[in-house]
C-alpha cells in the first residue's frame, strides 16, 4: 500500500491576515492586561483588553486548524498561544506590580513624607491612586477602585495591629516602611 504525502500549499492572503491579526490582537491585548494591572488605571480598559483577546481567540481557533492542516505553519500558529501564555506567566509572577513600585517607589516615599494631607488622588509615579489620607499615624495611599493600597509609616512607627472588623485598615508588610492594607466592609456577625 503508498501513501501519497501531500504538500504543503502556499498559505493565502486571508488566512496570513486572520493569524496576523490574532497575534497583534493577543499581544495588544496581554500588554494592555499587564499595564492596567501595573498601574490599577481602569476597568473599562480591562473589558476592552479582554474582549480583543476573545476576538484573537476566535480567529485563532477558525484559522489555526486550516494553517496546520492544509499550510504547515505549526510555527505561525503557535504564535498567539505564546504570547498568552507569556503574558500570564509574567502576570502570575507579580512583574506588573514588581515594576510599577521600581518605578514609583520614589516619587510616593516623597509624596508620604511630605504633606499627606487628605487628598483626592491622581498619578504617583506610574501608579493611578484614589485618595491620599493621613490615619494610624501613617500616609495611607487608595490605590485604584479597591478598598485597600499601600502605606507609608515613619521608620521609627509601626502599624497598628487591628482586630479585624469592619472599616478598620489592616496591615501587612510590604517593602521596608511601607505596608499593603485592605479595608473590610462588614463586620463578620
Amino acid at each position: 500500500m503508498t501513501t501519497v504525502e501531500t504538500e504543503a500549499v502556499p498559505p493565502t492572503r486571508r488566512w496570513v491576515l486572520a493569524m496576523r491579526t490574532s497575534v497583534a490582537l493577543a499581544t495588544g491585548a496581554i500588554l494592555t492586561l499587564l499595564l492596567n494591572d501595573a498601574t490599577e488605571f481602569d476597568l473599562l480598559v480591562t473589558v476592552v483588553a479582554v474582549l480583543a483577546l476573545l476576538v484573537a481567540g476566535v480567529l485563532w481557533m477558525v484559522f489555526a486548524p486550516i494553517g496546520c492542516a492544509r499550510y504547515r505553519r505549526y510555527g505561525t500558529v503557535l504564535l498567539a498561544p505564546l504570547v498568552v501564555l507569556l503574558g500570564i506567566g509574567v502576570a502570575v509572577a507579580g512583574i506588573p506590580d514588581r515594576v510599577a513600585w521600581w518605578l514609583s517607589e520614589s516619587a510616593m516615599t516623597e509624596a508620604a513624607q511630605g504633606e499627606c494631607d487628605d487628598a483626592d488622588g491622581g498619578w504617583v509615579g506610574v501608579v493611578r491612586v484614589s485618595s491620599i489620607a493621613s490615619q494610624d499615624g501613617g500616609c495611607l495611599f487608595g490605590i485604584g477602585d479597591s478598598l485597600g493600597g499601600l502605606a507609608h509609616f515613619p521608620a521609627d512607627s509601626r502599624p497598628p495591629v487591628h482586630v479585624p472588623s469592619a472599616y478598620r485598615p489592616v496591615y501587612t508588610p510590604f517593602d521596608g516602611n511601607w505596608y499593603r492594607f485592605s479595608v473590610d466592609l462588614h463586620d463578620g456577625h
